[in-house]
């Protein structure tokens, strides 16, 4: 059903707000801040999104037709990308369509095109996505190192 599909077997009288995080995800951010920003804002869903830096290893040329302009030597591009963690209201709960594959993005596209308002909730934590093999051998060498009980 996808990550908003299957919000669609939620039980109907859940209290709101909820989160939403993908179960790939490890973080220690501060989730009553982001449920505090998305009540404070009231916001229909807040997506949590991070600062991502890529390094393009070449000139990066700028043309108009044939002409050139410029080149930028080895940028780097700063992106805001998509955690997978959200905090949602009962407007967005009530958005999702029964028995049927949606996800995440599709839920706040068409919030958005309802008017609803949907935040973005900016976080500076520690956040890992062990979805990614080379991410998940790190996330092994940074907790083995860690006291047993914890």
């Amino acid at each position: 059903l996808g990550t908003g599909g299957a919000l669609s077997l939620l039980p109907r009288n859940i209290h709101y707000p909820i989160l939403v995080m993908n179960g790939d995800i490890i973080t220690d951010m501060d989730f009553r801040e982001l449920v505090r920003n998305h009540t404070t804002t009231e916001a229909a869903a807040t997506m949590v999104v991070r600062e991502c830096l890529t390094n393009i290893p070449f000139g990066v040329v700028n043309f108009k037709g044939a002409t050139y302009l410029s080149t930028e030597e080895k940028p780097t591009l700063t992106h805001h990308i998509n955690t997978g963690i959200y905090c949602l209201s009962q407007t967005a709960r009530e958005h999702v369509p029964d028995g049927i594959f949606y996800d995440m993005p599709s839920l706040f596209s068409d919030l958005t095109q309802n008017n609803h308002n949907c935040g973005v909730h900016v976080m500076h934590d520690s956040w890992i996505d062990i979805g990614n093999p080379t991410e998940y051998e790190n996330a092994q060498q940074r907790f083995a190192t860690l006291p047993q009980g914890i």
